[in-house]
């Protein structure tokens, strides 16, 4: 049987497998499942489980030992410690302790969602102001290639990894989704609106599809489609 961790989340309405690089099969359901079940489910999807294993073999899904956030314009050097999990931050010098590298993950994904969360937030305070196009809320999350949302309630959602890109590619996203606000499709209204407010947006959209390249592996291996 392929190695695997169980996940029970009542929320589920049905079995979800997952694979992440660094931790491997994830098989999450509403309940527990008998050990036969799992044997069954594994020989069902061995093919796209060995198909997953394949597309992440050549990446480097392990931590490095710097972490470049561009649109901060702050690069940072990760020492990795193994320990009760904790992360401290010294100058410019961030400290992981965790049991293993993918604690160790986690909790730097979390303190990169904090710095996103903040730094998004000033920046979309400045362009509704600057633009007097206004949303509800600002929520941040991370999703693999989906890097903004408006809803219909003026939420606008963006993605952490963001972060990892020039700042200007940021400003873009959020343009794009304050436009949302007044215009729910992609029309011509809409795209006049994106121009008005960020006239080299068809520059940004070529350095957002250059930029997802400096997303390191480790990062993306826990996003899935």
């Amino acid at each position: 049987m392929s190695e695997f961790i169980t996940q029970v989340n009542p929320r589920l309405k049905g079995i979800k497998l997952q694979f992440c690089p660094y931790r491997g099969l994830i098989i999450s359901s509403p309940k527990k499942l008998s050990n036969r079940k799992l044997a069954q489910l594994c020989l069902q999807h061995k093919h796209w489980i060995e198909q997953q294993r394949q597309k992440h073999n050549g990446k480097n899904t392990h931590l490095e030992t710097t972490l470049n956030l561009l649109a901060l314009e702050k690069s940072y050097s990760i020492q990795t410690h193994i320990d009760n999990n904790k992360l401290t931050l010294s100058d410019e010098t961030i400290s992981i302790m965790g049991e293993n590298e993918a604690q160790q993950i986690d909790l730097l994904k979390k303190w990169i969602r904090k710095q996103a969360i903040q730094f998004y937030q000033q920046r979309i305070d400045f362009w509704s102001q600057k633009t007097g196009l206004f949303f509800k809320k600002l929520s941040v999350r991370s999703q693999k290639s989906r890097w903004g949302s408006c809803s219909s309630n003026g939420t606008i959602s963006l993605n952490d990894q963001l972060l990892f890109m020039p700042s200007t590619v940021l400003d873009y996203i959020i343009v794009h989704e304050l436009c949302h606000t007044v215009e729910a499709n992609h029309s011509l209204k809409y795209w006049q609106c994106v121009e008005n407010h960020y006239p080299n947006y068809q520059h940004q959209e070529q350095l957002l599809s250059q930029s997802v390249k400096l997303i390191p592996d480790w990062f993306r291996a826990s996003l899935y489609t």
